[in-house]
């Protein structure tokens, strides 16, 4: 009894902390970026309609925009009322807004 107990609050324990990674699709022209802070930087700029410092941070390869339908994995899913997610693509992680990735699938 004893295991099963230690083994339960383990399990429970551990749960939180464990990854997962879902299947999905990017959208066209969605803004995928290197970090989360540059990602909202880019949210700014499109708010504040900024067009030099958008392409900036396109020429500068802190963010890109993607194409429509590249397979990518998700690896933080936003919440229910967030709005950022982020996805790995070759190796690499990316931060972009729920919108712009699509046809999540396990």
């Amino acid at each position: 009894m004893k295991k099963i107990v230690c083994l339960l609050i383990g399990t429970i324990l551990l749960l939180p902390g464990q990854a997962f990674a879902i299947r999905a699709t990017t959208t066209k022209d969605g803004i995928a970026c290197l970090s989360k802070e540059s990602l909202q930087e880019m949210q700014q700029f499109v708010i504040s309609k900024d067009r030099e410092s958008f392409d900036a941070y396109i020429q500068s390869r802190k963010c890109i925009i993607m194409k429509d339908g590249i397979d990518v994995t998700v690896i933080d899913m936003p919440g229910m009322f967030g709005g950022i997610t982020s996805f790995i693509y070759k190796g690499i992680k990316f931060w972009t807004t729920r919108s712009g990735v699509k046809n999540y699938r396990e």
